[in-house]
């Protein structure tokens, strides 16, 4: 049986030595040969560009280029992307993650053999401690994003069987191309980053699809990357997560919990607010404290 195609789309902003281990890795390990790989670049000025494009003219049948001029945001510019994509199925995948051997088939074969999953997410680890960053999320009160099994250990076997979940990360996530149909795409009011892959699942399962998680696609995610390039990071959050609320301010209201937007603002203005005070020397510290402290183990 043949491959269906795969559409991948990568959103870039600088780090291009981090962009060039992305697609090393992706070379060197995706099994899947019945791709294309669209790189979105968000206006980048640390010879980014320059090396798209001499990567699309080396191989303008497997690489599709879109070159910004200034940064658009993530859900904007992976719009682009899967606007001009002509795959069966798309996957979103960040500029920080580095795929290992045999990850792209498990997360096909789970679309092509369950026929209600329109998505699904890939196993994260982090890169020095090869502890679980994701493996699926989960709707507290039916709104209130977590991911369940953050810095579990590998062996651990809540995180080494499929299952469904209510909820992926955007940083590698494979979707059907009708769910766009459907759907729509990535709701850009949420800017420049976070909660859009959120809103976007959320969207989907209210719609009566499922997401899945595959425990047999494994990545390596070093998501400092992506965050540290935001000084305003914790301001940036805040507003993303005010937009979601508001949004979903109907399913809210329907199970009638006051009580989820106050302790999301906790959240926001206590533990994430707690890194205006601390040195930036010692904040990647206190952040993985925090994240093995409300982990579920």
């Amino acid at each position: 049986m043949s491959q269906k195609k795969v559409s991948i789309v990568i959103l870039t902003w600088n780090k291009l030595d981090i962009t060039k281990k992305c697609l090393k890795y992706l070379e060197k390990n995706t099994e899947n040969e019945n791709l294309e790989i669209i790189i979105v670049d968000n206006g980048s000025k640390d010879g980014t560009q320059q090396f798209l494009k001499e990567l699309e003219s080396s191989n303008p049948n497997k690489y599709k280029i879109i070159l910004n001029s200034a940064n658009l945001g993530y859900a904007k510019g992976v719009n682009q992307g899967i606007k001009i994509s002509t795959g069966r199925y798309i996957l979103l995948l960040n500029n920080d993650i580095y795929v290992l051997k045999n990850w792209l088939n498990p997360m096909i074969n789970i679309l092509e053999e369950k026929e209600q999953v329109a998505i699904v997410g890939a196993k994260l680890i982090y890169p020095k401690t090869s502890r679980v960053q994701h493996a699926g999320i989960v709707f507290l009160r039916k709104i209130e994003p977590l991911h369940i099994y953050k810095n579990c250990s590998l062996k651990d076997p809540k995180i080494n069987k499929f299952r469904f979940v209510d909820g992926v990360t955007g940083a590698c996530m494979l979707i059907k191309r009708e769910i766009f149909e459907k759907i729509g795409l990535f709701d850009e009011g949420f800017k420049p980053i976070y909660f859009e892959d959120t809103d976007f699942c959320l969207r989907c399962r209210i719609r009566g699809h499922k997401i899945a998680f595959s425990q047999k696609s494994i990545a390596i995610h070093d998501e400092r990357i992506s965050s540290s390039q935001f000084n305003n990071y914790n301001k940036i959050f805040k507003n993303n997560y005010e937009y979601f609320l508001n949004k979903w301010a109907k399913i809210l209201d329907k199970y009638n919990d006051i009580s989820l937007r106050t302790s999301f603002k906790v959240k926001i203005y206590i533990i994430y607010g707690i890194f205006k005070t601390i040195p930036k020397k010692i904040e990647f510290i206190v952040k993985k404290w925090l994240s093995t402290l409300f982990s579920v183990k």
